[in-house]
């Protein structure tokens, strides 16, 4: 069911400039990949028009120098422009999660890039008629970004950019966990964006603590995210907590100081000065820039120096993180990603 009549116009004359594709177009060059829902997704090639909801998947598709191939994106990824410059030519297809389908099938693209659960189904229903395919993909979980990177790298044509990213990434990974050795885990307390909500066994943080040496308190509960209260946190004893931030790319000065007075808060919260992490001044705010998706191996960084501060204390997360951004985007650092040291 259309949600407007008013759209209907818009979408009987994309179906009519649909019957007049050449029949050759069926004959065209394609590729079949396996999308995050273990769905076979077949896609026609070259992929000249695509709107692009995810944040990661965006990041994904520049790094490999496809961002001419984007045409639509949501609002929030349009507010990024000081990172994504790209998108000032974009068009705003609305809210990520519940985007305008109408807006979407408008712009005629040949593939829609989003998550798993968001847009829910009806998006395949209400686009399939106008032959835009769909492809679901979970980019900010790490173990999943080697495999979908190199799917986005087939849907673009882009497989040498795609490996380029990969062979790093997998390159600092291993030269970074080198420095945990054999000894203790610390337990981490790992805060989602809301208060109190911890995120559990199968998250994206969860996978990003389990490579950085930490014991994730959260997976005690054996599902991806929960709503605790203080005295879970105070019987699960955490060593160190981090809290994740989705930050508004303002000026570095500013972002720090939002990242610092979210940590005073949560060191702050009633009952929570029994809480190790708090006494031993290990409570962080970070960046979900870089707390999972492409940029991971920076998140990573920023937590083995926090978690083992003697074992990793070589380790420079902003040298890193630079050297991302300059390869493989062409940009600069600049802003805050993770909090400063508690006073």
């Amino acid at each position: 069911m259309r949600t407007t009549s008013r759209a209907h116009p818009v979408i009987a004359c994309l179906a009519f400039f649909a019957l007049l594709l050449p029949a050759g177009a069926a004959q065209a060059k394609s590729v079949t990949v396996t999308d995050a829902m273990d769905r076979a997704v077949t896609i026609e090639l070259p992929v000249r028009r695509a709107v692009v909801l995810s944040d990661d998947a965006m990041e994904v598709v520049r790094l490999m120098g496809r961002m001419d191939r984007v045409v639509g994106t949501s609002t929030y990824i349009k507010s990024r422009e000081p990172f994504y410059p790209e998108v000032a030519g974009m068009a705003d297809v609305g809210r990520a999660f519940t985007p305008n389908l109408e807006a979407i099938a408008a712009l005629r693209p040949d593939l829609v890039v989003t998550w798993t659960k968001w847009p829910g189904q009806e998006m395949e229903e209400r686009l399939k008629p106008f032959g835009i395919q769909v492809l679901r993909l979970e980019l900010y979980l790490v173990p999943l970004i080697e495999r979908e990177v190199r799917v986005l790298g087939e849907v673009f044509e882009a497989r040498d950019k795609a490996e380029a990213y990969l062979d790093w990434n997998r390159e600092r990974t291993a030269e970074l966990t080198a420095c945990i050795g054999d000894g203790p885990r610390p337990r981490v307390l790992l805060e989602s964006f809301s208060p109190m909500q911890i995120y559990g066994l199968g998250s994206g943080v969860d996978t990003l603590c389990e490579l950085a040496g930490g014991d994730n308190v959260g997976r005690a509960l054996s599902i991806s995210s929960a709503l605790v209260d203080t005295e879970w946190v105070v019987r699960a004893a955490p060593d160190a907590v981090f809290k994740s931030v989705t930050l508004r790319l303002e000026t570095p000065d500013r972002e720090q100081r939002r990242l610092d007075a979210i940590r005073d808060e949560i060191a702050a919260r009633p009952g929570w000065s029994m809480v190790p992490a708090v006494r031993e001044k290990r409570v962080f705010a970070m960046s979900t820039d870089v707390g999972g998706g492409p940029r991971y191996v920076v998140g990573l960084a920023y937590m083995l120096g926090r978690l083992h501060p003697g074992r990793c204390s070589g380790i420079n997360p902003e040298t890193l993180h630079r050297e991302y951004l300059e390869r493989f985007h062409g940009r600069r650092l600049d802003g805050a990603f993770l909090s400063s040291p508690m006073p």
